[in-house]
């Protein structure tokens, strides 16, 4: 998948949600299409919702918890 995407599992195993979350819709951006990309941020917010708030934001993080909501 590429450097970004390594990039990415490198935050997550740093526990740097917010980073992984931003380098995963930064790949989503240029391949919308990508069902990796899209699994991968999904879990990352369903797993790690309440950090993510804190570090993203509440209404960014609440926007994500209805998608996965709806995924689930």
């Amino acid at each position: 998948p590429g450097p970004r995407y390594e990039r990415a599992q490198e935050y997550v195993l740093n526990h740097k949600y917010g980073e992984a979350a931003e380098e995963y819709e930064a790949l989503l951006e240029k391949d919308p299409d990508n069902l990796l990309y899209h699994a991968e941020l999904g879990l990352l917010y369903y797993n790690n919702a309440e950090q993510l708030s804190a570090e993203l934001g509440w209404d960014h993080a609440r926007a994500m918890d209805g998608t996965v909501k709806h995924m689930k």
